[in-house]
């Protein structure tokens, strides 16, 4: 996900199915149709959540540049 441009922080979580990664990723709404696909591509069976985000200080926040 970094090397595509989005900013992630990833915790551990333990579920029915044991241990898996969560992945948080703040990015623009524009954006949400590339996480997507990227996602897709990569975990067919990822469960994906959306948040709205209003940052108020630090962290990592930028736009994904179009190929």
């Amino acid at each position: 996900m970094r090397e595509k441009g989005f900013g992630v922080t990833v915790l551990q979580g333990y579920g029915k199915e044991g241990s898996r990664e969560v992945l948080n990723i703040t990015l623009n709404r524009k954006d949400l149709d590339v996480l997507r696909k990227i996602l897709e591509e990569n975990d067919s069976s990822a469960f994906i959540t959306v948040n709205t985000t209003k940052p108020i200080s630090g962290g990592y926040f930028t736009s994904v540049k179009k190929k």
